[in-house]
């Protein structure tokens, strides 16, 4: 995610620390976000946070982060400033979907 968005232009700050479970308001439930609902938790561990890049659009934010997810307007590129690996069932639809659109 914040590769991701410093290759494309995005600004990098320190931001809250967050190593724990954290309510993430999806504003755009498509893509790997479909099915999440408008809010779920996801686990953190990160103190740092990337702005918005220019061609992405904002997917998810939180209390602690304004950009938690984005995708590309464009192309097949996403980001999450989360873990799903470690977030149980809602990390796993969100690997499912991505699995998905790479079928396609």
């Amino acid at each position: 995610h914040q590769l991701l968005g410093m290759l494309h232009g995005a600004e990098i700050t320190r931001c809250e620390e967050a190593r724990e479970m954290q309510k993430i308001k999806i504003v755009n439930p498509s893509g790997i976000f479909s099915g999440l609902g408008n809010k779920t938790e996801m686990k953190e561990d990160h103190s740092e946070c990337i702005s918005l890049p220019e061609g992405f659009q904002l997917m998810c934010t939180s209390f602690v982060c304004e950009n938690e997810g984005m995708q590309h307007n464009k192309k097949s590129f996403f980001g999450v400033q989360f873990h799903p690996e470690v977030s149980g069932e809602k990390g796993k639809i969100l690997f499912r979907n991505f699995l998905n659109i790479c079928k396609e």
